[in-house]
């Protein structure tokens, strides 16, 4: 058990007998001051504390509260109400948070501890009947030293929308069950040329030879000319007129003497 527990624990047997009252001198019976706040019970800590308590608060401290009073810190702002006297021992205090102010903590600070009321965690605009420890020497309250608010903004009255995630799982195209169509390959070969089944057309050989030229012929010597046709040749042009029967004569009388001259010959080979 901690000490936080442990003192709310003694507390609230201290509380329970002064609420029930207690014989005090000749049998008199001294009712205690109600304890109990409107909202919440206070737990008593010991020592002096602050808002550390109540963590990212703003404090607005207030010391030795009179019957009216307010304190502020900012934008954040609380009136407060005393009510009773220190020396009855009877003192409580009401408050009231204003501007859109909300209090989450206030520390009532009284002899050697202090009552630490905790609103969190929506917080409260209002209270009454706030008071300090018990004095265990006259089981009274405490005389207020100071009071302590810890105050913040309002928290959203609806959570901020959320976004719900889809209950369906959004449409999937699903994978097609059909290969796409694929071009078959082709059955037949592409065509081709057929090899030429006739050779081309070839020129035959010439038939007949090709033309020769006959050997040449040996033509008998030229004989050399005779005197008589040097002469004649010699006489010039002018006169082969007139020399022309003559010439002829002389030809043929060549002629004849050649003849002779082989048989002459012809017969002497004979011989």
């Amino acid at each position: 058990m901690n000490w936080l527990t442990r003192q709310r624990s003694v507390q609230s047997v201290a509380l329970t007998a002064l609420g029930a009252g207690v014989l005090v001198g000749g049998g008199a019976l001294v009712l205690a001051p109600s304890a109990a706040a409107t909202h919440v019970d206070p737990t008593e800590v010991p020592g002096n504390q602050n808002c550390d308590l109540f963590l990212g608060t703003t404090e607005i401290k207030i010391e030795d509260p009179a019957a009216d009073d307010s304190g502020s810190s900012g934008d954040f702002s609380v009136s407060i109400t005393v009510h009773g006297t220190e020396e009855e021992g009877n003192q409580t205090l009401d408050f009231t948070a204003s501007d859109g102010t909300v209090l989450f903590g206030a520390i009532m600070k009284g002899g050697p501890d202090s009552n630490v009321y905790d609103y969190r965690p929506d917080g409260t605009t209002a209270d009454t009947g706030l008071h300090t420890p018990v004095n265990p020497n006259n089981d009274k309250f405490f005389g207020i030293s100071h009071v302590t608010f810890c105050v913040g903004e309002a928290p959203p009255t609806e959570p901020p929308p959320t976004t719900e995630p889809p209950t369906e799982p959004p449409p999937t195209e699903p994978p097609p069950t059909e290969p796409p169509p694929t071009e078959p390959p082709p059955t037949e070969p592409p065509p081709t040329e057929p090899p030429p089944t006739e050779p081309p057309p070839t020129e035959p050989p010439p038939t007949e030879p090709p033309p020769t030229e006959p050997p040449p012929t040996e033509e008998p010597p030229a004989t050399p000319p005779s005197e008589i046709d040097a002469g004649m040749s010699a006489s010039g042009d002018s006169d082969s007129a007139g020399w022309w029967p003559a010439g002829l004569g002389a030809s043929a009388l060549l002629l004849a003497v050649g003849a002779a001259l082989a048989l002459r010959r012809r017969g002497a080979h004979k011989a």
